[in-house]
């Protein structure tokens, strides 16, 4: 488990907290950085996203490998509303699909994330396009306190109690 701040984001505590498995898989993990595309009318807008090409238990990446990946429709919503400058934060950021789009698209953003592979896929897209997306490696809740999160693609969770295998 991790101890939150006041704001009820909750930090892992970094490589003490995850197992030798979950470290040799972050350090061992092939990166492939392909295109992520937007929706029109931001289809000028270019930026590239870090994935595991060999996770295929993550529909999000599997599509971004094969270049099917398409924004679901309510993030249109959310691009008609932003504007340069604007402050974003995705609690629950994946690989940052939105996360990096807001940035391309001059948002100021914040990332939280709680699984490690994920995070270390952000932080690889965010050097490589030169954005400056603060990136929280942590797991967001509505209570300071201690939880358990277990990383599941894109639908990690907190765990209902710190019982559950593979919990950072």
């Amino acid at each position: 488990g991790a101890r939150a701040g006041a704001l009820g984001v909750l930090p892992y505590s970094g490589i003490a907290r995850h197992t030798f498995n979950q470290l040799k898989q972050v350090l061992t993990m092939p990166v492939e950085i392909v295109p992520l595309r937007l929706p029109e009318p931001w289809q000028h807008v270019f930026c590239s996203i870090a994935i595991d090409p060999l996770r295929r238990d993550d529909p999000i990446m599997e599509a971004l490998a094969n270049g099917s990946f398409v924004f679901p429709a309510h993030y249109e919503l959310a691009f008609h509303l932003l504007r340069p400058g604007s402050r974003v934060i995705d609690a629950g950021a994946h690989i940052g699909t939105f996360s990096l789009a807001a940035a391309a698209l001059g948002c100021e953003v914040i990332a939280i994330e709680a699984a490690p592979e994920n995070v270390t896929l952000l932080q690889t897209s965010t050097q490589h396009n030169h954005f400056d997306i603060h990136i929280v490696a942590a797991a967001a809740s509505d209570r300071v306190g201690t939880l358990s999160f277990s990383p599941l693609g894109p639908y990690g969770f907190v765990a209902p109690n710190a019982n559950v295998p593979n919990t950072v």
